[in-house]
């Protein structure tokens, strides 16, 4: 079975469609549940071909033949993302974004609170590793069990090579199908609503996701 860890916004959405075709009919076990507030369900339906959750798998367990396959992103670009899909106003469905220029990053977090504000705080660390501590309380001893937890996988897509990394999965496993690039690969430009002044706050916000994409990075040779 393929189990794919589903962090938000890292072309999650294009991998989920590519399984949707590549596995059609009652194959695929989409979890519901958007909010990392649990651990994926261990019931999952007898002849699941691939399964995928927002949820912490940490504390499934890897049978032998499963394929374990997550995807990641720039941490500071992610939250950006993250911010503008979950909260600013869509200009294609009407009205248009709100701009943050003169917010103070105070007033960004709570603007945030609607969502999940842990999302926005080493969401990544906190998925991988089970954890779910207060805002603010993620340790480097999470980040080690988070690394260690990603060490289970076999896959790792990154949102900045997401064709390349995907066409070399399809050719691993004998998949036939292209994934619907709902979410663009570059990531290189960062959203009108966030400014310089709140990079930094973002980047110390998230010290252990940049870690552990950077470690990510450095195991898997993508997305640099």
């Amino acid at each position: 079975m393929f189990v794919y860890q589903h962090n938000h916004r890292t072309a999650g959405g294009s991998f989920n469609s590519a399984l949707l075709k590549q596995f059609p009919g009652q194959e695929v076990f989409f979890d519901p549940n958007e909010r990392a507030e649990d651990f994926m369900p261990t019931d999952i339906p007898v002849g699941t071909k691939a399964a995928t959750t927002f949820r912490s798998i940490a504390k499934l367990t890897k049978e032998p033949g499963d394929v374990w396959i997550t995807s990641l992103r720039d941490p500071v670009v992610r939250v950006v993302d993250m911010f503008n899909f979950f909260l600013l106003p869509d200009p294609v469905r009407g009205g248009g974004h709100s701009t943050l220029e003169y917010a103070t990053p105070s007033e960004v977090y709570s603007k945030a609170h609607s969502v999940d504000m842990r999302e926005y705080d080493n969401g990544i660390v906190r998925r991988l590793a089970g954890v779910y501590v207060p805002f603010g309380m993620v340790t480097a001893e999470h980040l080690e069990l988070a690394k260690a937890n990603l060490a289970k996988f076999d896959e790792v897509l990154f949102q900045e090579s997401f064709d390349i990394d995907y066409a070399r999965v399809a050719s691993k496993y004998g998949w036939s199908v292209a994934p619907d690039l709902w979410n663009a690969p570059s990531a290189d430009i960062r959203p009108v609503s966030f400014y310089a002044k709140h990079i930094p706050l973002l980047a110390e916000a998230n010290k252990w996701d940049i870690a552990l994409v950077e470690h990510a990075q450095a195991l898997w040779g993508r997305g640099a």
